[in-house]
């Protein structure tokens, strides 16, 4: 089971850039925008946090609150982040 999961994230990657290529050729290099690094400027301290303390638990709601705050509906957070 460990060697088939293995395989499996080794081609994770292919399938993320695949995903943005998809997105990039229908809605334009656009998609990517300005806000990106808008949202990484808030969760700054929460991946400080989550890396200083070897556990992402401590940091869970925080890491929820902020990209509520960038504007992301509370809907997509809780399917996503988990």
């Amino acid at each position: 089971m460990i060697k088939r999961t293995d395989f499996i994230m080794q081609f994770a990657p292919i399938g993320e850039f695949a995903a943005m290529g998809a997105a990039i050729s229908t809605q334009g290099i656009g998609v990517l925008g300005r806000h990106v690094f808008t949202l990484m400027q808030m969760m700054r301290s929460v991946m400080l946090l989550v890396f200083s303390t070897g556990s992402s638990e401590v940091a869970y709601p925080k890491t929820i609150e902020q990209p509520e705050k960038f504007g992301a509906s509370n809907r997509i957070t809780s399917f996503v982040l988990p």
